[in-house]
């Protein structure tokens, strides 16, 4: 796995290509002990999810200072400055995985992108928060480490195998971040299965009268 410096721009935009155009993702094993690694104040448009693999790290954003130990882990939004240093312990170690939100959706239009990938992109409460003690973050934790087993293993496939590990991470942060989302969304889960259930009904009978009564019938979701 690469180990890396994080070097910025004026803007503290990191410079480091986070993966390729075609597979956007990249994972990186951090030093924070080095200052080429750690203790650099940084931003890029890619979402970070670090795990604490070594020791202890402080992950530093504009939401607060959060010191995790090894077997936690820290969710860093798209343009968010952050930088993970050292504590007195100066012994921690981090893997970050480092991507672009197509590689969750592609770039169309579709209801995953509208519906669970834009609406955390901008939600304020989803900035930056740690992963810690609750059993999804835990779980979360888990799948970060066997995507650093699979892209350590490097096996026939393994991009698929990383990109389905990522895809139930994000599954998790959105299931449990619900209200949050469907802040930022424009039509709310309920409204979409109403609005479902009515595009089922009328592919259905398209070819038989229908009248307004059977729509509202068809529309009522309990």
């Amino acid at each position: 796995m690469k180990c890396r410096p994080i070097l910025v721009d004026d803007s503290l935009r990191e410079l480091t290509q986070h993966g390729t155009p075609d597979f956007p993702l990249s994972m990186d094993r951090q030093v924070v002990a080095d200052p080429d690694h750690g203790g650099v104040r940084h931003w890029h448009p890619e979402l970070q999810i670090a795990l604490v693999t070594e020791g202890e790290v402080l992950f530093r954003t504009e939401d607060g200072d959060f010191r995790l130990g090894a077997g936690e882990g820290f969710f860093v939004n798209s343009g968010v400055l952050h930088e993970a240093a050292p504590t007195e312990k100066d012994d921690g170690v981090y893997v970050c995985v480092n991507f672009l939100p197509d590689l969750l959706c592609g770039q169309s239009d579709g209801v995953i992108r509208r519906d669970y990938v834009d609406p955390v992109l901008y939600a304020p409460a989803l900035r930056s928060f740690p992963l810690t003690d609750q059993p999804w973050h835990r779980e979360i934790c888990a799948l970060l480490g066997q995507m650093q087993a699979a892209e350590e293993a490097g096996a026939y496939g393994y991009e698929m195998e990383l990109v389905a590990l990522l895809c139930r991470i994000w599954h998790l942060l959105v299931i449990h971040h619900r209200p949050e989302i469907e802040g930022r969304s424009s039509v709310s889960f309920a409204d979409r299965q109403r609005i479902r259930a009515l595009q089922t009904y009328i592919h259905r009978h398209y070819r038989e009268p229908i009248s307004l009564g059977d729509i509202a019938g068809a529309g009522h979701v309990s």
